[in-house]
């Protein structure tokens, strides 16, 4: 495989959790990138015109961000070529499509058959943020909502494949929890994908920057799952076991008088259409108490800050409707949010909070403790114990109260993750060494210019839970 080296300017890596940074030169950051390129998944590093020999190398998954001044040198494939290419002997076949559905043909990105060939640079996965996810004409954004909750620790996703480099040949090997034989899969595909009419991909499209991995991802369960078709429509806790390799998964389910109620879903087959995988079971809370005796949101939210503290997987689904329409609190109807930290009885009031996370990359929540309500000003210490800053990448604090008018599932994965990107952004460790470099820190925090919005549900519908329609999709 040969690699490169290529410049972006006006581009910077999250400086926050570098690999190693300091005054070591250009010559020396590009040593250590190809020299741990596999063994540490190296991808490059940034460096600002002020100082250009500081660098900041970094790993495959850090997130960027733009801004003038600001240079990114990324060790890359060079060029792709078609020979040899590899055929994992399932594509290219409309037996694995919706029943209603036909791709207009399959091709590979970046190798002039119409995916990706106007992007300037093509790669697999260099950054990874929340906002990558573009959703195509597939009920799945069970599975992309996880993926997108999964981006909050940036560099989970690249331990999962075995390279984070994009393959000359077109294979990929994507290691998934198989369900059906309770152990870890190792998931050979090749780089061919479905196409619309349109010369697009007919499901998750690249990210806006040229990266493969969503379409990669994707295709990995489909095959795991025997097709795009069974994967169209399931349950966000059927990706989290499947990405995480672990099977305690709780859905915490609102009722009619506002309780909530503790369940498990007993997955069996890989396949989320399988009636194996119907059995859901009362589990008991953190308390010891039955899972179907309700909880008050209040006492849910006490159990979601002991798991928070575990650093769980958590995401929270909205009320039914569809992606077109609104709360009246601005929440997404239908739509999945990720939970990012949970503050209970804050700097000693009786104020318990969410932190979560519209991966659209923007949020239009306008209650209360929205950024721009007036009780951060009339409650300085709520607002300094959480470390509240209004938020442009689609973060926002929300109440229990409105937690509860909102949302009608929580779903948690009892795995810890490690610290998610909101907890280990260290804005002083970025100040800290552009003052060693003598440079201004960048102004805006990377990941902070999304995607355009839109990839989830995109055709506005939802379906049935568990269900699977091409005429809409199911967070759930």
């Amino acid at each position: 495989m040969s690699l490169a080296w290529r410049t972006l300017d006006g581009v910077f890596f999250d400086q926050s959790q570098p690999f190693k940074s300091g005054p070591i030169g250009t010559g020396a950051a590009k040593q250590i990138v190809e020299q741990k390129q596999k063994s540490d998944k190296l991808i490059g590093f940034a460096s600002n015109e002020g100082s250009p020999d500081y660098v900041w190398v970094v790993a495959a998954g850090t997130r960027t961000g733009k801004q003038a001044g600001w240079t990114t040198q990324v060790y890359a494939v060079a060029e792709l070529s078609d020979s040899n290419l590899f055929n994992d002997g399932w594509s290219g076949s409309d037996s694995v499509l919706p029943n209603n559905m036909q791709a207009a043909k399959w091709g590979r990105p970046g190798r002039g058959e119409g995916i990706g060939d106007d992007v300037e640079h093509i790669s697999f996965m260099m950054s990874i943020d929340p906002n990558d996810i573009r959703q195509g004409d597939l009920g799945d954004c069970w599975l992309l909502s996880t993926l997108a909750l999964c981006a909050e620790w940036p560099q989970f996703l690249p331990s999962l494949v075995d390279s984070t480099s994009l393959s000359v040949e077109g294979k990929y090997v994507v290691t998934l929890y198989d369900y059906g034989s309770q152990q870890s899969s190792q998931v050979t595909v090749d780089d061919s994908i479905p196409m619309s009419s349109g010369e697009s991909p007919a499901f998750v499209n690249l990210t806006a920057t040229g990266e493969t991995w969503p379409t990669i991802f994707e295709k990995a369960f489909a095959r795991l799952a025997g097709g795009y078709q069974n994967i169209n429509g399931g349950v966000s806790t059927f990706a989290m076991g499947m990405l995480t390799g672990c099977t305690d998964l709780l859905t915490l389910q609102k009722q009619k008088d506002d309780s909530w109620q503790c369940w498990s879903n007993v997955f069996k087959s890989s396949n989320p259409q399988s009636s194996d995988n119907q059995e859901i079971k009362s589990c008991p809370w953190p308390d010891g108490t039955p899972g179907d005796k309700g909880k008050s949101i209040q006492e849910v939210l006490k159990f979601l800050e002991q798991w928070d503290a575990q650093n769980y997987l958590m995401c929270a689904g909205s009320d039914g409707g569809t992606n077109a329409e609104k709360s009246p609190d601005g929440i997404i109807l239908g739509h999945a949010y990720s939970i990012l930290q949970v503050k209970t009885e804050v700097a000693g009031t009786d104020v318990s909070l969410l932190q979560m996370r519209n991966p659209w990359g923007k949020s239009d929540f306008h209650g209360d403790w929205c950024d721009s309500s007036s009780l951060w000003d009339e409650h300085p210490d709520v607002a300094e114990a959480v470390g509240h800053e209004p938020s442009t990448t689609g973060e926002f604090w929300i109440d229990a109260i409105d937690v509860c008018s909102n949302y009608s599932s929580l779903f948690v994965c009892k795995k810890n993750m490690g610290p998610n990107h909101s907890k280990t952004f260290n804005e002083q460790q970025v100040d800290s060494s552009c003052a060693e470099a003598g440079v201004e820190p960048p102004s805006i925090k990377p990941g902070s210019q999304p995607a355009s919005p839109g990839w989830l549900c995109s055709r506005g519908a939802s379906v049935p839970f568990c269900g699977g329609s091409p005429d809409g999709c199911n967070i759930h």
